[in-house]
């Protein structure tokens, strides 16, 4: 590689000052310099200086004055002291030693100026001699504990020289990148190069070479063969790529490594040596690409780490926004704490990450960092988060705070969701707050009734009606309210109070026309969602009421279905073996009695009548009855019911249900196993406790539960794909760990996104590393090896170990 021109060398001069004592420490330091001058500040068109009392001290004058004339012009200013507090440099001085005229007009100018950026570090003290210290080291401890209580620049400890040198290394490396990358090139060029300040850099480098750092070597042997016959491979264009972009300048396209390069590196890395800025390129692409999963990172981001824990701290405070995002997203997986800033804010996160200048990308990774991960004394950067009312920040801001407060006070969490105002949230997060509405007042319940949000207005209506709070009046006004949820509560609440409104009203007041109009519910506007709080209304009415009455209703047109299951459910007279004859007959003849003349597509359901794209009405009609009639046969468990039940779904014209689970979990049997498998992912009906997706996984869960054979048996079961992926997500670490490397490769290679990335990410928290390589070596060594997400998550347990690789699966992207 070729040096840069003189000019366009900036030269950064660092001074150490130190009392005797630490001679050791002082050698270690000039070293560690030279390293970083060589490996980093050089290749990166700069020079590293190191300066102390050694080199001042040929000049005329007051040797304490020359030191502090070169001290000024100096970048850094690295203290170390021990137990000597040292000699006084004047006799009318106002200081009482060297190292502390030093340390004091380097941090005037600080003061002033910015600069230099400093770092103070103190030598462990025998815990004999801190019993009795003497007058030096009393110095020495009340200056200490000076600068532990002020906390406005960088401060440690270290016990021997080796951890000194790694101090100081991590110092010099961290503030050489950050100058070099952020300060001009040339006097007259105004554009500074881009802040991507790290944590630090390489260790004493093994790679050098006579001088020479891997990636100049690698670029002298690629030019020989560009000028040759033999040309360039992909991989060696790849490394060009990485090179162009980890040395850009602010002139440059700002750019990252693509996934299809990063992965071929990562491929051969063990063909080639990297240098330190290579592999901080290659850190950079994958954390840009975190979310998408397709580059490899974690060999890289454990590499760098090793001895500079604090990388992805700095990392997410001061890089580009979307490597400043992956890095906080990397924090959050891997469970990392934040560090202050050296010489920066005491509120780090607010600053760097929910800072006036963070982008939307990067505060909403901040935001599902603190919701994971926050404790109550970052509350109030959420809080202040959702003052801002940004669209794109504020929901995310409100489930973050919220989520901090139950960790602390669920009562405090009560009090904030009945008095902020907003839509929609998480309903898991919502769910989880409105089970403590017991514990909020009349007033803020109260409050609560015209809240913004459907689903608090309907809980603060029940809370209220529990404890007897609510009044007619409230209840007429929720009646009419535009959510179906709030009305079918205002209903409930009726009934308590022996106010219930006949069926007929009822079936009115939940399907009243929409005020807006919707692709689902097209025509006549009725609310179809309030038509099913409707059916749950009506049939929680018919579970108590007379038999006579109920029997009345079979002759009515409206609610003579509803009837004939609430009399089938409470086995009163036949009704209850009618309705497994009419189950074992696909409800043939009850629809041909009860609808003679067949069914009209009702014109004000739209396409939620039937089921999306469905033509045929009378088939939709008997696909409901029989999914309502299979649910009341499973309720019972009866025994007697195993080969109903089982017949009806192996017919294909009813979905297994979480009563249909719950059925099976009682009294199934293993050959219930790909029954069971066919589950619906979604329910179809309103969800309760658990979402969408509970029946989905419920299921997956119970085949676990029933199978009794082993783990390559139980994935030859005929399910679909989907069901088979989430059997693996939730089965125990033992169970997919006795699973041969074959098949597991076999599902890596699937053509199934869902089952490739499920076992991908399965892998890493269940096998040991030996067993990673050789899956991994399995598969890229496989023509059909061509997925990056595979060699992303098996990366990770290449890098890290199992309870870690567990961690981050746990905590996904």
């Amino acid at each position: 590689m070729a040096q840069p021109a003189a000019m366009d060398v900036k030269l950064i001069r660092a001074f150490i000052a130190s009392p005797s004592g630490l001679e050791t420490e002082r050698h270690a330091a000039f070293a560690a310099a030279n390293e970083i001058n060589k490996s980093v500040a050089m290749p990166m068109g700069g020079r590293l200086e190191l300066i102390g009392w050694e080199e001042t001290l040929s000049g005329n004058g007051r040797p304490q004055a020359i030191i502090n004339a070169e001290m000024e012009t100096c970048d850094l200013f690295i203290g170390a002291i021990w137990t000597s507090w040292g000699s006084k440099p004047a006799t009318d001085g106002l200081y009482s030693s060297g190292f502390e005229e030093e340390f004091e007009l380097s941090r005037s100018r600080h003061d002033r100026t910015g600069s230099p950026v400093m770092a103070m570090f103190f030598k462990s003290v025998d815990p004999v001699q801190a019993r009795d210290p003497g007058k030096d080291l009393n110095k020495v401890f009340a200056f200490q504990e000076k600068l532990r209580s002020e906390k406005n620049f960088l401060y440690g400890t270290f016990a021997y020289s080796e951890e000194f040198t790694a101090k100081v290394r991590e110092f010099l490396s961290t503030h050489v990148i950050r100058l070099l990358r952020q300060l001009p090139i040339q006097q007259d060029d105004k554009a500074r190069e881009r802040v991507n300040r790290i944590d630090d850099t390489e260790d004493p480098l093994p790679e050098q070479n006579g001088g020479k750092s891997p990636d100049a070597m690698f670029l002298n042997d690629a030019a020989s063969d560009i000028f040759s016959d033999k040309g360039l491979q992909s991989v060696e264009v790849a490394r060009i790529r990485l090179i162009g972009t980890a040395y850009g300048r602010s002139e440059n396209d700002k750019q990252v490594l693509a996934a299809h390069d990063a992965n071929l590196i990562y491929s051969a890395r063990k063909s080639f040596e990297l240098s330190f800025i290579e592999r901080y390129g290659l850190l950079e692409s994958g954390l840009t690409s975190l979310q998408a999963e397709n580059v490899p990172l974690w060999t890289w981001l454990a590499e760098l780490t090793e001895s500079r824990p604090s990388l992805l701290t700095s990392l997410s405070m001061l890089s580009e926004p979307a490597v400043q995002a992956g890095a906080i997203a990397a924090m959050r997986m891997l469970q990392l704490s934040v560090k202050p800033v050296e010489n920066g804010s005491d509120d780090p996160i607010g600053e760097y990450w929910l800072g006036s200048k963070s982008t939307a990308a990067v505060k909403l990774m901040a935001l599902h960092y603190l919701r994971d991960l926050g404790t109550y004394k970052e509350l109030n950067i959420a809080l202040r988060e959702v003052e801002l009312a940004s669209k794109d920040t504020t929901t995310a801001a409100l489930e973050t705070a919220i989520t901090i407060m139950m960790r602390s006070s669920e009562q405090e969490a009560v009090r904030y969701v009945l008095s902020t105002s907003f839509e929609t949230l998480d309903l898991d997060v919502l769910s989880q707050v409105l089970k403590h509405l017991d514990e909020a007042s009349i007033q803020e319940l109260q409050t609560g009734l015209d809240h913004r949000s459907s689903v608090v207005r309907a809980a603060a209506l029940r809370e209220m009606s529990e404890r007897d709070l609510v009044s007619i009046a409230t209840l007429e006004r929720a009646r009419d309210d535009d959510a179906p949820v709030v009305r079918y509560a205002a209903l409930q609440a009726l009934d308590r109070l022996g106010q219930a409104p006949s069926l007929d009203e009822a079936q009115k007041i939940l399907g009243k026309p929409k005020t807006s109009y919707s692709i689902l519910a097209f025509g006549s506007g009725l609310d179809t969602v309030g038509l099913e709080f409707f059916e749950l209304y009506a049939a929680e009415r018919m579970r108590s009421m007379p038999v006579p009455l109920l029997e009345a209703l079979l002759e009515t047109s409206t609610h003579r279905v509803g009837a004939f299951q609430a009399l089938a459910a409470r086995r009163i007279g036949k009704h209850g073996e009618q309705l497994r004859a009419d189950l074992e007959d696909g409800f043939e003849t009850y629809f041909s009695i009860n609808w003679p003349e067949g069914i009209k597509p009702p014109t004000g359901l739209g396409l939620l009548a039937f089921g999306i794209g469905n033509s045929d009405p009378a088939a939709a009609k008997k696909r409901e009855l029989i999914r309502k009639a299979l649910d009341i046969v499973a309720a019972q468990r009866d025994r007697n019911d195993l080969a109903l039940v089982r017949s009806v779904l192996d017919t294909g014209k009813a979905y297994i249900s979480g009563a249909v689970l719950s059925f099976f979990k009682a009294l199934g049997a293993e050959n219930d196993s790909e029954r069971i498998g066919k589950t619906p992912r979604l329910r179809v009906s309103q969800p309760d406790d658990g979402g969408y997706y509970k029946d989905f996984t419920d299921a997956a869960r119970l085949i676990l539960k029933i199978h009794k054979g082993g783990s390559s048996e139980l994935m030859k079961l005929d399910i679909p794909i989907i069901m088979k992926a989430k059997i693996i997500e939730i089965m125990p670490a033992k169970d997919f760990a006795a699973l041969p490397d074959e098949e597991i490769v076999d599902m890596l290679l699937s053509s199934d996104d869902n089952l490739r990335r499920t076992t991908a990410r399965k892998t890493p928290a269940s096998v040991t590393r030996s067993r990673v390589t050789k899956i991994l070596n399995l598969y890229q060594s496989h023509d059909d090896g061509r997925y990056y997400v595979v060699t992303h998550w098996l990366d990770l347990g290449l890098a890290y170990d199992r309870p870690t690789s567990r961690r981050v699966v746990e905590a996904g992207t």
